[in-house]
C-alpha cells in the first residue's frame, strides 16, 4: 500500500482494493468493490481524473502510476510512481497542493466536504439506511408477534392434547369395566 499525504486533508492510501481518507478525528473507509460507493459518483469521479497543465509532464494521477479501474477501484503502478517520485518529486507536489491552477488535493477535499455535508451523499445514504433499519425492525417486530401468537395457539392445543392423552387410562378402565359387565350379564 502506498500513503500520499494531501495538504489538508490528512492522508489517502491507495490500495488495489480500497481508498481510506483520514480527516481530523474522522477515519471513513469504502470499500470500492461494493456496490452503491459514493466514490463511484460522476462528480467525484471526475476528481480523480482531474488534470492541471504547464507541470513537467505530471498532469494528473494516471502520469504517476494511479488509475481507476471500471470497477471503481483504484491501481497504483509502483514502478511508474517510484520513478515519477525520484525524477519529478516537485511536480507530483505541485500537481496535488497546486492553488491556481486547483490541485489534486484541493478539488479532492471540495468533493468529501460536499460528500460529508448535510445534504451529501454519505448523509442521504445514512438516512437511507436507516429507513431500511427501521423497515427490517418492523418487520421482525411483526414477525415476532406472529411467532407468539402462533406459539401461544400451538401451547393450547398441546395443553389440549396432553389432557386427552391423561384422561386416556380412565377412559380405557371406563370402557373395560362396561365391557366387562356387559359380558357378565349375557
Amino acid at each position: 500500500m502506498i500513503a500520499i499525504g494531501l495538504l489538508g486533508i490528512g492522508a489517502l492510501s491507495l490500495s488495489s482494493r480500497a481508498t481510506e481518507v483520514a480527516s481530523g478525528e474522522q477515519n471513513l473507509l469504502w470499500n470500492l468493490t461494493q456496490g452503491d460507493d459514493p466514490f463511484q459518483d460522476a462528480h467525484f469521479g471526475a476528481t480523480l481524473g482531474h488534470a492541471i497543465s504547464d507541470n513537467g509532464g505530471i498532469t494528473g494521477l494516471a502520469s504517476i502510476g494511479v488509475n481507476m479501474q471500471d470497477d471503481g477501484t483504484l491501481t497504483v503502478d509502483d514502478t511508474k510512481l517510484s520513478a515519477v517520485l525520484g525524477n519529478h518529486l516537485s511536480q507530483v507536489q505541485n500537481f496535488f497542493q497546486s492553488l491556481k491552477p486547483a490541485g489534486f488535493a484541493s478539488n479532492f477535499a471540495a468533493d468529501l466536504t460536499q460528500m460529508t455535508s448535510s445534504a451529501g451523499l454519505i448523509k442521504s445514504d445514512l438516512a437511507q439506511i436507516a429507513q431500511q433499519q427501521k423497515a427490517l425492525a418492523d418487520q421482525i417486530s411483526q414477525l415476532e408477534d406472529q411467532l407468539a401468537v402462533k406459539q401461544t395457539r400451538l401451547i393450547a392445543q398441546y395443553s389440549q392434547v396432553n389432557a386427552a392423552l391423561q384422561m386416556f387410562p380412565m377412559l380405557m378402565e371406563q370402557i373395560s369395566g362396561q365391557l366387562s359387565v356387559l359380558s357378565n350379564n349375557k
